[in-house]
């Protein structure tokens, strides 16, 4: 009887303790951070001052060079429920999964380092889960902010998705429908993957979840309040939107893969027509052209010694880019890449290093027999590069802190890019072809053939 009491007061307390969390369930918050402690605080901070008080914020580094880790290690003592954690420079799409698979929150919130939210966004998002448990994912309103002034730049109201959320998300985001990720509030439950994003993604990542999340019949809801805030980087945005033209490309590839035969090649046709345009109007804005070298000083190319610089190009196509390392470093091998999304015709001619013993200039014959490029090397010493990023990796043991590389480049007519959009849709469409063509000849024999014996086995 003592027994009988004690297991019905246990089920009693579990179940109250049960209901309490369910009534203050727990919202983990999960802040990607890549060399963005100038903005974290700011992010943090909104967070902070949220009227909903039961979270866990996770703050992801994911490799940064610069005062994250301090910042970040003050944000905690601040704040107990701020956790830190860091990890090897390996992208966006792995910073999120790492705080996913961290996070123990029934409720989830993806929030970038350089955004924030409105203080009241967990309390009203709850009450909306409260009253329809049916559903997955509420997201909202968001506006936009300067990031030099912090002023609203503007208002954005994502389109309400319809009861079928799968073909407002193919369809429809080339007229507006966009869904800020930070602007969601997400039942955990609905995440049937510990790696929610995929890591072949550089951008464009959430758009790939989202297609996921409606594939698997989850109720969005949609809450009319300005509740995320979205930050502009203006000086950036050119040359970032011919950046995310080819990430955006990428994206199409990678969820075409996932879709139903009815929608795929729709999908892909509609979306990279729309890119096309898109290019087209970026590239007239004339972006500035970048070089990136990357160093490798034994432990592999892990971003902390990337140096990236504006190439300049003269009237005979002649360059010479002088790439500083922070300090003096042994380096084992070097990357560069002479141009950020764009095609080109390229040969190098000197390689200058400067060591804490002068200048010198290495013997180009020798570094080029350890030479490796995803271009097509030519006979008369170009490299005619057929993708958006060109790279050269050479082996090299010196200990270097500056390093000039001079020759001559050709930057391919966007004409160029736009037919290699065009192409690659081709390709996508072919190969979903080959596909459909394939999985229709693997089922055609065994079916075809069961058919034929059953019929020919029949008596007359």
């Amino acid at each position: 009887m003592i027994q009988s009491l004690f297991v019905l007061a246990r089920y009693g307390s579990l179940k109250a303790r049960f209901e309490m969390n369910m009534n203050n369930p727990l919202i983990s918050i999960i802040i990607p951070c890549y060399n963005s402690s100038k903005y974290l605080e700011e992010a943090v901070e909104s967070i902070i001052k949220q009227t909903y008080e039961n979270w866990e914020c996770i703050i992801v580094d994911d490799g940064s060079t610069d005062n994250t880790r301090e910042l970040s290690d003050n944000l905690c003592k601040k704040d107990g429920r701020i956790k830190y954690v860091y990890q090897a420079n390996s992208g966006l799409a792995a910073a999120r999964n790492t705080g996913y698979r961290i996070s123990k929150g029934h409720y989830i919130q993806f929030l970038d380092a350089d955004d924030r939210i409105h203080h009241n966004k967990f309390e009203d998002q709850l009450k909306i889960f409260r009253d329809n448990p049916s559903i997955g994912v509420c997201y909202t309103n968001y506006q936009t902010f300067d990031s030099e002034t912090g002023n609203l730049t503007g208002h954005f109201s994502p389109e309400k998705l319809s009861d079928n959320p799968l073909e407002d998300l193919l369809f429809k985001w080339e007229r507006g429908l966009s869904i800020p990720i930070h602007s969601a509030l997400f039942e955990r439950s609905i995440f049937k993957i510990e790696d929610i994003f995929n890591t072949q993604l550089k951008a464009k990542e959430d758009w790939h979840m989202w297609v996921s999340l409606a594939l698997e019949g989850v109720k969005f809801y949609f809450l009319d309040k300005d509740y995320a805030f979205y930050r502009f980087h203006l000086n950036n945005m050119t040359r970032d939107a011919v950046s995310m033209l080819f990430y955006m490309m990428k994206a199409v590839q990678v969820i075409s893969e996932i879709l139903p035969d009815k929608y795929r090649n729709s999908f892909i046709e509609k979306s990279l027509e729309h890119l096309k345009f898109h290019y087209i109007e970026a590239i007239v804005n004339n972006p500035p052209l970048y070089s990136t070298l990357f160093v490798d000083t034994g432990h592999g190319f892990n971003g902390s010694e990337n140096v990236r610089q504006v190439l300049n190009i003269s009237g005979s196509n002649d360059f010479s880019i002088t790439f500083g390392i922070r300090w003096s470093v042994k380096i084992r091998r070097f990357r560069f890449d002479p141009l950020e999304n764009r095609f080109c015709k390229l040969k190098i001619t000197q390689v200058i290093i400067e060591t804490i013993d002068g200048s010198k200039m290495l013997d180009f014959s020798v570094l080029k027999t350890q030479m490796l490029t995803n271009g097509r090397v030519m006979d008369d010493g170009y490299i005619d590069f057929e993708t958006p990023d060109p790279q050269i990796l050479f082996s090299l043991s010196e200990d270097v802190r500056q390093l000039t590389i001079q020759g001559e480049i050709e930057v391919y007519n966007p004409l160029v890019q736009i037919n290699e959009i065009l192409r690659q849709k081709e390709q996508l469409i072919q190969s979903t072809y080959t596909w459909r063509v394939g999985k229709f000849f693997t089922w055609f024999p065994e079916k075809v053939v069961d058919g034929l014996k059953k019929l020919f086995s029949k008596k007359p």
